[in-house]
């Protein structure tokens, strides 16, 4: 993956990122923890590949009101 083709490679971001929640949730259970600990390995995961931290911040919160939106659908 390349910071720099996002926009191309859009798809295999949010895989990476939805396999990496898939996998946080799956080792922390379904408790309240799940939610602090998801922000966190998303935070590290966007830190890792070079995403500038105050980026990073606004993708994760992105990605939080997505997740919400979602948990809301009737």
């Amino acid at each position: 993956m390349n910071l720099a083709e996002v926009e191309d490679q859009r798809i295999l971001w949010e895989r990476a990122a939805r396999n990496l929640i898939l996998q946080v949730v799956d080792r922390t259970g379904r408790g309240g923890g799940r939610h602090g600990h998801c922000r966190q390995a998303l935070t590290w995961f966007l830190g890792r590949w070079g995403v500038a931290p105050d980026l990073a911040q606004e993708l994760v919160d992105e990605a939080d009101r997505r997740a919400v939106r979602e948990l809301d659908r009737p």
